[in-house]
């Protein structure tokens, strides 16, 4: 069924003669209404002179179109990569900003907005470069994201000059929160060679956060790869996070689900961690580790936590708990450390 008769079909790309590379994308169709405006530096085309540094960006509202895209990329010599997007299906975009930039030694991109809503909505972040990958995303349906934008400088980099600082990273926020029938959220990054992954990702049925937080990347913690997830309440009639990392042939995973209930804020700020690498920051080190950092309070019709931890030689450790009708701070974890695995889970 058609919204409106407005439509939009923007394309507009910046290169210079080494290779900096940055575009802006945005397709609207059946809108009621559009504002659109794009910037490029220092001009629009494919330019025949080096200039160091390229950037593009736009800004875009709509009301009630059959589908919107909106998307900005950036790119350059050395194989960086990075592109921030939304797809939103019959719905709505107030107030996006978006931008990406590219120089020699680093891209990069990012994305924000005052609410998104409709019958889907996703986002996401992407980051690649020689060194490895990083993707951090949100996934709705029939529902909305507020207050979104980067918990870092842009919500995909790419560095890749063989400088100390060298990586990828993919983040973003949800400060005004989301809500759906149905929520995917979370983040994840792996080597080139990928030999280390981590993965955070948080499913909910019917429900939703108030404040959200996720991000990933390759030497985004220190040596190695890792994902990282905050938030202060998280609530559905079912509600499960996973968090897995590999490193070298060592494994662990961690899950936490609730049914009819939330896992929320009581003292400290919930926090998931996977990390493909050592927290000590030796770079050689093949120790992985998932789980609550902080003990998360939760409040459901009943508790499940998971953990297990496997080393290359396939030597196991295994716990599950579930809690009837869970009321307290819990916390739970799995590691294997120089070679030996653990799993830990308590109410504190």
């Amino acid at each position: 069924m058609s919204r409106g008769s407005l439509s939009l079909n923007e394309h507009h790309q910046v290169t210079d003669s080494e290779g900096n590379h940055a575009e802006v994308n945005a397709v609207v169709t059946n809108a009621e209404s559009i504002t659109y405006s794009d910037t490029l530096s220092p001009e629009e085309g494919n330019l025949n002179y080096a200039l160091g540094s390229v950037e593009a960006a736009q800004s875009v509202d709509v009301s009630n179109a059959d589908l919107i895209k909106v998307s900005q990329s950036a790119s350059n010599a050395l194989l960086d990569k990075a592109s921030s997007s939304i797809k939103i299906g019959t719905g709505s975009l107030s107030g996006y900003d978006g931008f990406a930039y590219a120089d020699t030694s680093q891209v990069a991109s990012g994305q924000s907005f005052d609410t998104a809503t409709g019958l889907t909505v996703r986002t996401d972040e992407i980051a690649s470069n020689h060194l490895g990958a990083s993707n951090s995303f949100a996934d709705i349906v029939n529902g909305g994201i507020a207050g979104y934008l980067p918990f870092m400088s842009a919500g995909a980099i790419a560095s890749g000059d063989g400088g100390a600082d060298n990586g990828v990273a993919t983040s973003y926020g949800a400060l005004g929160g989301f809500s759906g029938d149905k929520v995917t959220v979370g983040s994840s990054a792996a080597s080139s060679d990928g030999s280390k992954t981590s993965d955070i990702k948080t499913t909910i049925k019917t429900g939703g956060s108030d404040f959200y937080l996720a991000g990933s990347g390759v030497n985004f913690m220190g040596p190695g790869v890792a994902s990282l997830q905050l938030y202060d309440m998280m609530y559905g009639t079912n509600v499960k996070i996973t968090d897995t990392a590999f490193n070298a042939g060592n494994k662990a995973s961690t899950s936490m689900e609730v049914k009819n209930g939330a896992f929320y804020n009581l003292k400290f700020v919930p926090a998931d961690v996977a990390q493909a690498g050592s927290i000590s920051g030796d770079p050689s080190s093949s120790d992985v580790f998932t789980g609550m950092y902080y003990a998360v309070g939760v409040s459901a019709d009943k508790l499940t936590l998971t953990a297990s931890a496997t080393n290359a030689l396939g030597v196991n450790a295994y716990q599950q708990t579930v809690v009837p009708s869970p009321n307290a701070f819990f916390y739970n974890a799995a590691d294997v450390f120089a070679g030996n695995p653990y799993v830990n889970q308590e109410q504190v």
